[in-house]
Protein backbone atom coordinates (compact mmCIF):
# COMPACT_ATOMS: atom_id res chain seq x y z
CA UNK A 1 0.00 0.00 0.00
CA UNK A 2 1.51 3.25 -1.10
CA UNK A 3 -0.43 6.99 0.32
CA UNK A 4 1.19 9.26 -1.30
CA UNK A 5 1.12 12.96 0.63
CA UNK A 6 -0.61 15.96 -1.13
CA UNK A 7 2.01 19.11 0.34
CA UNK A 8 0.56 22.30 0.72
CA UNK A 9 1.46 23.98 -2.35
CA UNK A 10 -0.70 21.76 -4.28
CA UNK A 11 -3.82 22.76 -2.65
CA UNK A 12 -3.50 26.24 -2.27
CA UNK A 13 -0.75 28.73 -2.98
CA UNK A 14 -2.20 30.60 0.07
CA UNK A 15 -2.08 27.43 2.02
CA UNK A 16 -2.18 27.76 5.80
CA UNK A 17 -2.45 24.03 7.40
CA UNK A 18 0.44 22.44 8.37
CA UNK A 19 -0.34 20.02 5.30
CA UNK A 20 3.50 19.60 4.89
CA UNK A 21 4.44 18.44 8.20
CA UNK A 22 1.32 15.41 7.24
CA UNK A 23 2.77 11.78 7.11
CA UNK A 24 -0.41 9.43 5.82
CA UNK A 25 2.04 6.49 7.05
CA UNK A 26 1.19 7.70 10.29
CA UNK A 27 -2.91 7.28 9.90
CA UNK A 28 -4.24 4.03 10.52
CA UNK A 29 -4.57 1.02 8.36
CA UNK A 30 -7.66 1.33 6.11
CA UNK A 31 -8.69 -2.04 7.69
CA UNK A 32 -9.20 -0.11 11.07
CA UNK A 33 -11.28 2.94 9.66
CA UNK A 34 -14.61 3.10 10.48
CA UNK A 35 -17.38 4.26 7.89
CA UNK A 36 -19.44 7.94 9.59
CA UNK A 37 -21.39 8.80 6.49
CA UNK A 38 -21.88 8.46 3.13
CA UNK A 39 -22.80 11.56 0.41
CA UNK A 40 -22.50 12.34 -2.86
CA UNK A 41 -19.18 12.89 -3.95
CA UNK A 42 -17.50 11.43 -0.54
CA UNK A 43 -17.54 8.87 2.11
CA UNK A 44 -16.22 9.68 5.59
CA UNK A 45 -14.53 7.58 7.69
CA UNK A 46 -13.02 7.24 11.43
CA UNK A 47 -9.52 6.65 11.90
CA UNK A 48 -6.39 7.30 14.44
CA UNK A 49 -3.15 9.43 13.81
CA UNK A 50 -0.82 9.76 16.01
CA UNK A 51 -2.73 8.12 18.34
CA UNK A 52 -5.56 10.92 18.03
CA UNK A 53 -9.38 9.93 16.74
CA UNK A 54 -9.76 12.01 13.19
CA UNK A 55 -12.13 12.24 10.21
CA UNK A 56 -10.83 10.72 6.96
CA UNK A 57 -13.04 12.00 3.71
CA UNK A 58 -12.46 9.96 0.26
CA UNK A 59 -13.50 10.55 -2.76
CA UNK A 60 -15.92 7.80 -4.44
CA UNK A 61 -15.54 6.31 -7.54
CA UNK A 62 -19.58 7.02 -8.58
CA UNK A 63 -19.02 10.27 -9.77
CA UNK A 64 -15.94 11.41 -12.16
CA UNK A 65 -16.31 14.90 -10.61
CA UNK A 66 -15.35 13.68 -6.89
CA UNK A 67 -11.67 14.30 -6.54
CA UNK A 68 -12.51 17.94 -8.28
CA UNK A 69 -14.42 18.60 -5.60
CA UNK A 70 -12.50 17.24 -2.71
CA UNK A 71 -9.50 18.69 -3.87
CA UNK A 72 -11.43 21.99 -3.78
CA UNK A 73 -13.02 21.45 -0.37
CA UNK A 74 -9.15 20.95 0.66
CA UNK A 75 -7.90 24.49 -1.03
CA UNK A 76 -11.18 26.49 0.94
CA UNK A 77 -10.41 24.71 4.07
CA UNK A 78 -6.58 25.40 3.63
CA UNK A 79 -7.20 29.50 2.75
CA UNK A 80 -10.03 30.24 5.41
CA UNK A 81 -8.34 28.59 8.30
CA UNK A 82 -7.15 27.75 10.78
CA UNK A 83 -10.40 28.70 12.31
CA UNK A 84 -12.05 27.35 16.04
CA UNK A 85 -15.41 27.10 13.90
CA UNK A 86 -14.28 26.00 10.26
CA UNK A 87 -13.09 22.28 10.44
CA UNK A 88 -9.25 21.74 10.61
CA UNK A 89 -7.75 19.91 7.98
CA UNK A 90 -4.68 17.61 8.84
CA UNK A 91 -3.82 17.08 5.60
CA UNK A 92 -4.08 14.80 2.15
CA UNK A 93 -2.91 12.54 -0.31
CA UNK A 94 -3.28 9.41 -2.87
CA UNK A 95 -4.29 6.30 -2.31
CA UNK A 96 -5.13 3.72 -4.90
CA UNK A 97 -5.93 6.73 -7.20
CA UNK A 98 -8.49 8.03 -4.61
CA UNK A 99 -7.85 11.99 -3.02
CA UNK A 100 -8.35 11.84 0.60
CA UNK A 101 -8.08 14.59 3.05
CA UNK A 102 -7.54 13.40 7.12
CA UNK A 103 -9.32 16.19 9.27
CA UNK A 104 -10.64 17.23 12.44
CA UNK A 105 -13.04 14.82 14.39
CA UNK A 106 -16.42 15.12 15.77
CA UNK A 107 -19.28 12.85 16.92
CA UNK A 108 -22.27 15.70 17.00
CA UNK A 109 -24.52 16.21 14.20
CA UNK A 110 -26.33 19.44 14.43
CA UNK A 111 -28.65 17.81 12.13
CA UNK A 112 -30.25 14.98 14.84
CA UNK A 113 -32.89 16.26 17.31
CA UNK A 114 -31.31 15.55 20.45
CA UNK A 115 -28.40 17.40 19.59
CA UNK A 116 -29.95 20.22 18.27
CA UNK A 117 -32.62 20.07 21.35
CA UNK A 118 -29.27 20.16 24.05
CA UNK A 119 -27.27 22.20 22.25
CA UNK A 120 -26.68 26.32 23.02
CA UNK A 121 -28.28 27.73 20.42
CA UNK A 122 -26.67 31.33 21.14
CA UNK A 123 -23.04 29.36 21.28
CA UNK A 124 -23.55 27.73 18.15
CA UNK A 125 -25.51 30.37 15.99
CA UNK A 126 -22.64 32.18 17.16
CA UNK A 127 -19.79 29.88 16.62
CA UNK A 128 -21.04 29.70 13.11
CA UNK A 129 -21.51 33.64 12.14
CA UNK A 130 -17.78 33.64 13.06
CA UNK A 131 -17.08 30.87 10.64
CA UNK A 132 -18.91 33.02 7.69
CA UNK A 133 -17.27 36.32 8.43
CA UNK A 134 -13.94 34.34 7.81
CA UNK A 135 -15.24 32.78 5.05
CA UNK A 136 -16.42 35.63 3.43
CA UNK A 137 -13.75 37.93 4.34
CA UNK A 138 -11.17 35.52 2.00
CA UNK A 139 -13.92 35.58 -0.83
CA UNK A 140 -15.34 31.97 -0.70
CA UNK A 141 -19.16 31.50 -0.10
CA UNK A 142 -19.81 28.12 1.24
CA UNK A 143 -23.22 27.56 -0.77
CA UNK A 144 -24.78 24.93 1.04
CA UNK A 145 -25.06 26.02 4.75
CA UNK A 146 -27.49 23.58 6.77
CA UNK A 147 -27.98 21.45 9.84
CA UNK A 148 -26.23 18.75 8.43
CA UNK A 149 -23.49 20.39 7.65
CA UNK A 150 -22.71 21.45 10.86
CA UNK A 151 -21.14 19.33 13.53
CA UNK A 152 -20.55 20.59 17.52
CA UNK A 153 -17.07 19.60 18.71
CA UNK A 154 -16.36 18.39 22.40
CA UNK A 155 -15.73 21.60 23.57
CA UNK A 156 -19.38 22.46 22.14
CA UNK A 157 -17.83 24.49 19.54
CA UNK A 158 -19.84 24.72 16.50
CA UNK A 159 -17.84 23.56 13.17
CA UNK A 160 -18.73 23.91 9.71
CA UNK A 161 -18.44 21.49 6.73
CA UNK A 162 -18.76 20.41 3.85
CA UNK A 163 -17.39 22.49 1.15
CA UNK A 164 -17.39 20.42 -1.69
CA UNK A 165 -20.46 23.40 -3.67
CA UNK A 166 -18.31 26.12 -2.03
CA UNK A 167 -17.12 28.51 -4.46
CA UNK A 168 -14.21 31.95 -4.37
CA UNK A 169 -15.88 35.15 -5.99
CA UNK A 170 -12.23 36.24 -7.20
CA UNK A 171 -10.55 33.01 -8.19
CA UNK A 172 -13.77 30.78 -9.44
CA UNK A 173 -14.75 31.01 -12.58
CA UNK A 174 -18.23 32.94 -13.35
CA UNK A 175 -19.89 29.61 -14.44
CA UNK A 176 -18.93 27.81 -11.03
CA UNK A 177 -19.84 30.93 -9.34
CA UNK A 178 -23.14 31.42 -10.47
CA UNK A 179 -24.45 27.67 -11.02
CA UNK A 180 -27.12 26.11 -8.82
CA UNK A 181 -26.37 24.05 -6.22
CA UNK A 182 -26.81 22.83 -2.66
CA UNK A 183 -30.68 22.29 -1.47
CA UNK A 184 -32.56 23.00 -2.93
CA UNK A 185 -35.24 24.49 -0.40
CA UNK A 186 -32.37 26.25 1.32
CA UNK A 187 -31.46 28.04 -2.29
CA UNK A 188 -31.40 31.60 -2.21
CA UNK A 189 -33.79 33.59 -4.70
CA UNK A 190 -31.13 34.65 -6.84
CA UNK A 191 -29.34 31.59 -6.95
CA UNK A 192 -32.88 30.82 -8.99
CA UNK A 193 -32.23 33.47 -10.90
CA UNK A 194 -29.17 32.32 -11.66
CA UNK A 195 -27.44 35.51 -10.32
CA UNK A 196 -23.85 34.87 -8.95
CA UNK A 197 -22.96 33.64 -5.32
CA UNK A 198 -22.58 36.23 -2.77
CA UNK A 199 -22.40 36.48 1.03
CA UNK A 200 -26.02 37.43 0.90
CA UNK A 201 -26.44 33.61 -0.36
CA UNK A 202 -24.77 32.18 3.01
CA UNK A 203 -26.85 34.76 5.00
CA UNK A 204 -30.09 33.59 3.80
CA UNK A 205 -29.33 29.67 4.42
CA UNK A 206 -28.55 30.88 7.98
CA UNK A 207 -31.86 32.39 8.65
CA UNK A 208 -33.73 29.41 6.94
CA UNK A 209 -31.44 27.20 9.50
CA UNK A 210 -31.98 29.28 12.78
CA UNK A 211 -35.48 29.24 11.73
CA UNK A 212 -35.70 25.72 11.76
CA UNK A 213 -33.68 25.05 14.47
CA UNK A 214 -35.67 27.01 17.19
CA UNK A 215 -38.81 25.59 15.96
CA UNK A 216 -37.47 22.18 16.23
CA UNK A 217 -36.42 23.32 19.81
CA UNK A 218 -40.00 24.20 20.61
CA UNK A 219 -42.08 21.16 19.46
CA UNK A 220 -39.18 19.27 21.74
CA UNK A 221 -39.76 21.49 24.44
CA UNK A 222 -43.57 21.34 24.10
CA UNK A 223 -43.49 17.57 23.13
CA UNK A 224 -41.46 16.64 26.20
CA UNK A 225 -43.68 19.23 28.60
CA UNK A 226 -46.88 17.17 27.52
CA UNK A 227 -45.22 14.12 28.42
CA UNK A 228 -44.90 15.31 31.94
CA UNK A 229 -48.13 16.89 31.69
CA UNK A 230 -49.63 13.23 31.11
CA UNK A 231 -47.05 11.44 33.57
Amino acid sequence: RTRCALHAREMSAEASCDADCFDPAELAPTSEWRALSDGGYSEVYKATLYGITVAVKQATSRKKTSGEALLREIRYLSLAGPHPNIVQPYGAFMERGKLHMVMEYARLCLRTDRVARQADPIIVFAGITRALVRLHSVGIIHRDLKARNVLLAADNRALLIDFGLACHMAQDSPEWVGRTVGTKKYRPPEMRDGKLAQPSTDIYCFGLMVDKLLRQRERSSFGSASSMESS
